[in-house]
């Protein structure tokens, strides 16, 4: 998921995946992970007070720029 720079810090990427957490749990998934750039710091600290936890680090998973991703998992 991803939201406009111009609309982030407004809680809508909390939002979002709030619902989508949520629709899962409803579902009855009990895990859910996710790719975050390792540099993408303002998502990696949504993604932790939501209470994902990283566990694996990726390198040059991501290209233009170059980054490595983080797996985060809940």
């Amino acid at each position: 998921l991803a939201v406009r720079r111009d609309r982030q810090r407004r809680g809508f990427g909390s939002n979002l995946l709030s619902l989508g957490l949520k629709t899962l749990d409803e579902a009855g998934e009990r895990c859910a992970s996710l790719f975050v750039r390792e540099s993408n710091i303002d998502a990696l600290r949504l993604y932790k007070r939501l209470g994902f936890e990283p566990w694996r680090r990726v390198p040059n998973y991501y290209a233009d720029p170059s980054d490595a991703a983080v797996l985060d998992a809940d």
